[in-house]
């Protein structure tokens, strides 16, 4: 069975989260964080597989969390559950170390599909989180092109990639 730590600021979304996880046999919950501090605290006494993060949590955010965690435990992998408009912090938090994110709307399918990927060493990314993304990028697309952004041919690309998600 997959171990999982759960951190997110929510007390009911954590303990709803706990719930299903161990009732429908997708993971075993070893404990849950309110904030980073609470999370990197957790890694001396536990060695999880996975750590579901939230971003947007108090004395210590799911980006230096996951950037903390990674560093104590470089085996340990970290799925991030963002909330619509977290999309902003998508770019930070891959480069922090994250092996994924789902959308805390998705349902519980997506996620048992995500920790199952990841635990096996894959990653996953939610269809209309890269949708979003893409579409953001699109936006700030401008005339003069830079080696760092797409030009049309790969944007579309992508885009029919997300969309056969």
């Amino acid at each position: 069975m997959i171990k999982v730590i759960l951190a997110d600021d929510h007390r009911m979304f954590r303990e709803s989260l706990r719930k299903i996880l161990e009732v429908q046999g997708i993971a075993q919950v070893l404990a849950e964080a309110s904030n980073g501090v609470e999370l990197i605290g957790l890694l001396d006494k536990y060695q999880p597989d996975l750590i579901l993060m939230d971003i947007s949590m108090p004395l210590m955010d799911g980006i230096e969390a996951t950037r903390r965690a990674v560093l104590k435990q470089p085996g340990v992998k970290v799925l991030t559950l963002s909330s619509f408009g977290d999309e902003s912090y998508y770019f930070t938090m891959v480069e922090a170390g994250v092996k994924g994110f789902v959308l805390k709307t998705a349902g519980i399918a997506e996620l048992q599909s995500a920790i199952t990927e990841i635990a096996a060493g894959g990653s996953w990314f939610s269809s209309e989180l890269l949708q979003k993304v893409i579409f953001t990028l699109n936006d700030k697309v401008s005339p003069k092109k830079s080696e760092n952004e797409f030009n049309d041919r790969e944007t579309e690309v992508l885009k029919l990639i997300c969309e056969s998600n």
